[in-house]
């Protein structure tokens, strides 16, 4: 085959590959000699090293024993000890020492070298004090004893005319343990040999020092490191040094450094330089072949991600190759992806937006549903659902027309927005039903969101139609339910609960199934709503003669049931505490409006007008189903010492609900102010009622207020009547 006719990839190839072999094989050749001689130097400056470790750690302990061994020499009371053949004195006096010390062992003889008292281990004495007929100075010495070598500090004890009167002896073993120790330290199996004596780091350290010891003699030789073979066959480096003492007589140290290591590693060296030069080949090769493949891979690549668009993944794009030509190609590709991608984005977000709104449909509401219950069993964390629905919606369209319906749509669904973390998820779910997933929240923290909300929407005003109301049903997993179907069907329980019990309120699902009504119940119910509506009507009217008691019932209604809720009370007690608070003062409808609207303290006379108004509330109720909550409208401004009206009961003959609607109406008015006094903070206002706790006011339910107010903002979110609470509900918790 001709030059010319092979393929420009080849072309590229072959003298890449030849210039890359040659430089390879020269690179191999220089860097296996220089890695050999770096190994013996690596090699040789372990031993070094090695020895310099069991020198300093011998000598080190020489230099620690002879202080010690002096301090006690010149000690008095050892002295005097020695000189009384006192015993039992120096036991005590030594006992502490050798703790401190921490030594093997103490040992204390007379001048003739009898020996006197002994703590620790059995410390020998040392030949040479017998031969010197123990009048020595200061000395170290190594001794053997048995099989065991001790590193000896000696201090002669001298009488106060300098006569020797015995000595002291402080010793350490150089066990096995030590030299262990050092061989960490080290890296090298040591062994020290003492009176043909072989102390090592492993048997087999031992058997080796003693064999070489014995080639030693046998050959007469003086080359210290000498290469052998360990019987196991490991061939290592052997040393001996010797190492003297200060009183002059020594030991041999012998270290073994293994070398199968360094030759293994010239082994792995050498196989590793051959891999990498066989791979800087192999690379040479590969990336002549990509220069080459270079021209035809981005017109490969784009006609596959061309056809991965076409089956709908229209995130596909083109790198950029560096050549001019293919570049501007890619970048008419990627315009295009990206204009496919964005198209698709928004028929996405149609398929899951509400037009209307603005908010997530019914579609997106399941989907989220599925997947956030599936990841609160995961993680085992709670997850609360709101469903709501406006109050008279219908009324509403056949009043005003369906576009002012859609205005209330959209009012509701802006105060959802605004009042929602980034985690929830609003949703319209019907035509005036809507529904909020609230991830990691409890029913209490979503009673809080929901009464926040419910609130917020009865404070608004629309044009032409003006006030609309939300009622409002919570459940929870996995609380009330464990599944999708069940949670959704328990909420709406809940919501239709609160639709029962006069509507624009919140109640949690209590347990009670969900039942088609029957057209006698359906009758009551629309004959239930229009007295609740009728109500409604009166407390608006009896709030309407004072300005300054506005929605004062229903912050009431809320703050008891948040205490309701925090004593832990059931949900259709909670709902019962509500409807109270709501109702509380409707009987005022029958004091004189110059009394309700009066800025400063009332009359004797004027407050036996008022005094009447909890039973006169009582008789307006008779007769409905809100026969739980009468006792509370009649003995609401009773107080625990007997001193409030129209009774005078006291204790426990006022009912819970009367005790918790008492506190709940004292607090909001110190909260609200009112002509005659100022508001005051939710602070202050606890600390003002603890001061009357148990003696008028209930303790636990103020208890309970100190302890909302301390773990959340929903008493100071009430205590804002003029305007609507601005607070950031992303910094609501996520778990209680």
């Amino acid at each position: 085959m001709r030059y010319q006719q092979i393929d420009i990839r080849k072309k590229i190839l072959i003298p890449i590959v030849l210039i890359s072999f040659v430089g390879v094989l020269l690179t191999v050749l220089i860097t296996l000699h220089l890695m050999e001689v770096q190994s013996d130097q690596t090699v040789k400056k372990e031993i070094e090293h090695a020895k310099h470790l069991i020198k300093e750690a011998l000598m080190d302990n020489e230099a620690r024993l002879m202080p010690e061994a002096i301090m006690l020499a010149s000690d008095v009371s050892i002295r005097e000890g020695v000189e009384q053949k006192d015993s039992a004195a120096l036991v005590r006096k030594l006992i502490p020492v050798k703790v401190t010390f921490n030594v093997d062992g103490i040992k204390i003889i007379d001048a003739k070298g009898t020996e006197i008292i002994r703590l620790g281990s059995s410390l020998p004495t040392p030949s040479i004090l017998v031969n010197a007929g123990f009048d020595l100075e200061r000395v170290a010495l190594f001794v053997r004893s048995g099989n065991e070598i001790w590193l000896t500090a000696v201090a002669p004890i001298r009488s106060r005319d300098g006569k020797l009167v015995g000595l002291v002896l402080v010793g350490n073993k150089i066990s096995k343990t030590l030299i262990k120790e050092i061989k960490k330290g080290t890296g090298a199996d040591v062994v020290i040999s003492f009176d043909n004596l072989f102390v090592g780091s492993s048997s087999a350290a031992e058997e080796e020092a003693i064999n070489h010891s014995y080639e030693e003699e046998r050959l007469d030789y003086s080359n210290n490191l000498t290469e052998i073979h360990t019987m196991d066959g490991e061939p290592c480096l052997i040393d001996r040094f010797d190492l003297k003492t200060s009183g002059g007589n020594k030991i041999k140290v012998y270290t073994l450094t293994s070398i199968s290591h360094s030759n293994q590693a010239k082994r792995d060296n050498a196989i590793a330089i051959l891999s990498v030069s066989l791979a800087a080949l192999l690379v040479s090769i590969i990336v002549a072949y990509i220069v080459g493949y270079q021209v035809t891979k981005p017109i490969k690549v784009m006609a596959k991600r061309a056809r991965l668009i076409a089956e709908g993944d229209y995130k596909q794009r083109i790198d950029y190759s560096g050549v001019r030509e293919i570049d501007e190609l890619a970048t008419s590709f990627n315009i295009m992806s990206e204009a496919l991608e964005v198209n698709r984005q928004c028929l996405e977000e149609r398929a899951y937006t509400d037009s209307l709104t603005g908010l997530y449909n019914h579609r997106y509401f399941q989907d989220s549903l599925t997947n956030e219950l599936m990841r609160s069993d995961r993680y085992k964390h709670p997850l609360s659902l709101i469903v709501i629905d406006i109050d008279d919606f219908k009324k509403v369209n056949d009043n005003f027309g369906h576009k002012k319906g859609d205005t209330a749509l959209q009012l509701l669904a802006d105060r959802m927005k605004a009042q929602v973390r980034e985690t929830d998820i609003p949703c319209r779910i019907g035509g005036e039903e809507f529904a909020i997933i609230l991830p990691e929240t409890t029913s209490y923290e979503a009673y809080t969101v929901a009464e926040r909300l419910r609130m917020d929407v009865a404070s608004q005003t629309i044009p032409d139609i003006g006030k609309i109301t939300i009622s409002l049903g919570i459940s929870t997993f996995p609380d009330h339910a464990t599944d999708k179907e069940s949670i959704i069907e328990a909420a709406d329980v809940a919501m239709y609960h609160s639709k029962r019990n006069g509507k624009n309120m919140t109640s949690i699902y209590n347990g009670e199934p969900l039942v088609k009504l029957d057209p006698q119940e359906d009758k009551w119910l629309t004959e239930e709503s229009y007295y609740m509506d009728m109500l409604h009507a009166l407390i608006s009217h009896v709030e309407a003669k004072d300005q300054s008691v506005h929605s004062h019932s229903e912050r009431v209604s809320m703050i008891a049931g948040l205490i309701g809720l925090e004593l832990g009370l059931s949900p259709n007690q909670v709902e019962h505490l509500r409807i109270a608070g709501l109702l509380h003062d409707i009987g005022k409808i029958a004091v004189p409006d110059y009394i309700l609207a009066k800025s400063e303290p009332l009359t004797e006379e004027e407050f036996e007008k008022l005094k009447p108004h909890p039973i006169i509330g009582e008789q307006i109720l008779q007769g409905t189903r809100l026969q739980p909550v009468l006792k509370a409208v009649l003995y609401h401004h009773e107080r625990l010492d007997g001193s409030g009206y129209p009774y005078g009961l006291k204790g426990d003959e006022i009912p819970l609900y009367a005790r918790i609607i008492a506190d709940a109406d004292t607090f909001e008015a110190m909260i609200s102010g009112r002509p005659y006094h100022k508001a005051m903070s939710v602070e202050e206002s606890i600390a003002k009622l603890k001061q009357d706790s148990g003696t008028k006011f209930d303790e636990d339910a103020i208890n309970a207020l100190d302890r909302i107010a301390s773990r959340d903002d929903s008493l100071h979110c009430i205590a804002m009547t003029s305007k609507l609470c601005d607070i950031d509900i992303n910094d609501r918790p996520l778990t209680a």
